[in-house]
């Protein structure tokens, strides 16, 4: 999957712009739901950084992880999603108008991903990105700022770095080069704040005082002018302040005492001074004081005043300013029913609240579910984002009418190996990348959806027998949580209580290069009884179970080829699969399978296994 990053104007989506595919991690596997520590949105997403510094996204997710530069389809992601292949994430940077997103990681580097059309991410190049690169050049950082096309770092010696678009000076080099790797802010050193908005970028010198350069039509540069500034400008009657926020042409800056003063454009009030004139220097914002935090955007701005309350100004036309209206203001009103708020973080069109509990809260437009509320509507008033809890998947299966299981045996490999040479033998057995989930109960239990989501493909034929075969078949349970379930050797012949089968087996009888399509696929909850394990073959009855953090099965409902020979219940008898190698060592086969995303399926029921082989010689590895 893939994050996606938007283009809207006023009153309209104009492109979509970056995408990162990322690996999901479930959930399920975090010990509690995530305290969130920071927050980083765009224009039709949002990101936070939570308190173990892992990730989550909601709001435009690319639903092709593979798909090349041109293809921008996606599907909403209407709750948060935790990404794996950030790693450790000190620092995470969005922009209400921008096509990137770069962060700092546990080491200080830098790394950046999405559009780079004029070399916003600092790799040297101008090719987009679709996972993330580390700017070169650029040493350990303590501070970054995305802007529409620009990026900028403060390093570890209090020196900014900027990189990127650079056609109104907002690169503070003296020039209007693009550059594509950082470039020095001339004269300036800060080590309190940095901002960058549209075409424009600002910082605190050590003495907490404003400095602006790059694009001033508008007046955002706060000089008095309406001069493009190649090189930082001393912002105007501005006192020493703390903080810094820029909109695409404004600029709100919060002064040692706690007031909030804007100056640039005014068109829709979001420099909060009662009016809706241009101010070349600062304004002090109406009716605020003793603030702690605040934010802009394209057109509307925030703070948090020292009570940990939010008041909005400026565009309202999706509900942005939480005041349970579209209508635009031109001073502060309060965001109802919302307190201690520690930081705010703002889209184009959607405003984001942090609490002290870490908890967030999302209001304004949501077409791309970046309220995170698990719908597409609007929000005129806060709305708490739908982080997952902590609840694990359901044991998925259990004895003949719920009886309880006695023991779960569980072993990886085959059931037969080559005893000489200590290689796991497909030809006679299985190629199990999973646990096998068995009961001393000979009669036949009941396999149960582990978790709430949608069966996007059932399989009851191998590639050269048309008649079921229990040894072929199985299921794959693609869970919200982001991981694939594969419920082996189960006969998925439940129905709901409409008669609707869960699983069709009339298009069931397919070769692992035919489909099972989009339009059989059924949603299932957690707990929905899908079928039987079948006493067969003399054996006890159980469940081969792999769970595997990416899909198996595209949006075609076609097996990805990967996958052909790379989970239980496949049976890859020479010339009549693609496998290449129907015998791995253990080593290999754990190489192989860890490869493809596979993870350990006793991790999530560790309270529910006992490691107890029933083969001939007991063999029970742990990875």
């Amino acid at each position: 999957m893939s994050v996606c990053v938007f283009f809207r104007g006023f009153r309209g989506l104009v492109a979509s712009l970056a995408c990162l595919p990322l690996l999901l991690l479930p959930a399920a596997l975090s010990a509690e739901t995530p305290r969130i520590v920071q927050l980083a949105v765009g224009n039709a997403f949002s990101c936070a950084l939570d308190s173990n510094e892992q990730v989550w996204c909601w709001g435009g997710i690319n639903v092709d992880a593979d798909s090349d530069e041109d293809d921008w389809d996606f599907e909403p992601h209407l709750t948060p999603v935790r990404f794996e292949r950030l790693g450790t994430v000190r620092v995470l940077a969005a922009h209400h108008d921008a096509g990137h997103i770069c962060m700092i990681n546990e080491f200080q580097r830098v790394f950046c991903w999405g559009w780079n059309n004029v070399g916003q991410l600092g790799d040297g190049t101008t090719t987009n990105r679709y996972t993330p690169v580390r700017v070169e050049g650029l040493g350990p950082a303590q501070a970054l700022v995305v802007g529409s096309n620009h990026s900028c770092a403060i390093d570890g010696r209090d020196r900014i770095f900027c990189w990127g678009s650079n056609s109104h000076g907002q690169l503070g080099d003296g020039t209007t080069e693009t550059r594509l790797t950082p470039s020095r802010v001339r004269v300036l050193r800060t080590g309190s704040a940095l901002a960058a908005g549209g075409a424009h970028t600002c910082a605190l010198d050590l003495d907490g005082r404003a400095h602006c350069w790059g694009w001033n039509g508008r007046g955002q540069i706060g000089d008095g002018s309406t001069e493009t500034r190649l090189t930082p400008e001393r912002v105007r009657n501005l006192a020493r302040s703390s903080m810094l926020s820029l909109g695409t042409s404004h600029s709100c800056a919060l002064d040692l005492s706690g007031h909030a003063n804007c100056w640039g454009w005014n068109q829709f009030g979001e420099l909060g001074d009662g009016t809706t004139e241009q101010r070349l220097t600062p304004a002090r914002v109406q009716n605020l004081w003793r603030n702690t935090s605040l934010a802009a955007s394209s057109g509307h701005s925030c703070a948090v005043t020292r009570h940990g309350r939010v008041r909005c100004w400026g565009w309202n036309w999706n509900g942005q300013l939480g005041d349970g209206t579209r209508a635009d203001r031109l001073a502060p009103v309060l965001v109802p029913n919302l307190d201690s708020v520690e930081e705010l973080s703002l889209g184009l069109a959607h405003t984001c609240a942090l609490t002290e509990e870490g908890r967030v809260f999302c209001w304004g437009w949501n077409q791309f579910g970046q309220l995170g509320d698990g719908t597409t509507e609007d929000r005129l008033t806060p709305v708490e984002v739908a982080f997952p809890t902590n609840e694990p998947p359901l044991f998925p299966i259990a004895g003949f009418d719920e009886n309880p299981i006695e023991r779960i045996n569980h072993c990886y490999g085959a059931h037969n190996r080559n005893h000489f040479e200590e290689r796991y033998n497909y030809i006679r057995g299985q190629y199990h990348t999973g646990v096998d989930l068995r009961t001393r109960d000979l009669n036949t239990p009941i396999v149960r959806a582990p978790v709430d989501g949608e069966i996007v493909y059932y399989r009851r034929r191998s590639n050269s027998d048309p008649n079921p075969d229990w040894n072929q078949t199985f299921a794959v349970l693609r869970g919200d949580d982001g991981h694939d379930y594969i419920l082996a050797h189960m006969n998925c012949n439940r129905t709901d209580d409409d008669g609707v089968p869960y699983c069709d087996e009339s298009r069931a009888m397919i070769t692992d290069t035919e489909a099972y399509p989009p339009e059989a696929w059924r949603r299932v909850e957690r707990g929905t009884v899908l079928g039987e394990v079948p006493n067969f073959q003399m054996q006890s009855p159980h469940l081969h179970l792999g769970v595997v953090t990416r899909p198996i099965v595209d949006e075609r409902g076609v097996l990805i080829s990967e996958f052909h020979c790379a989970f239980w219940a496949r049976i890859p008898f020479a010339g009549q699969t693609g496998c290449a190698d129907n015998n791995r060592t253990r080593p290999q086969a754990r190489r192989h399978a860890l490869n493809l995303g596979f993870i350990d399926p006793l991790s999530l029921y560790a309270e529910h296994t006992t490691c107890e082989c029933l083969y001939s010689e007991p063999y029970c590895p742990t990875w």
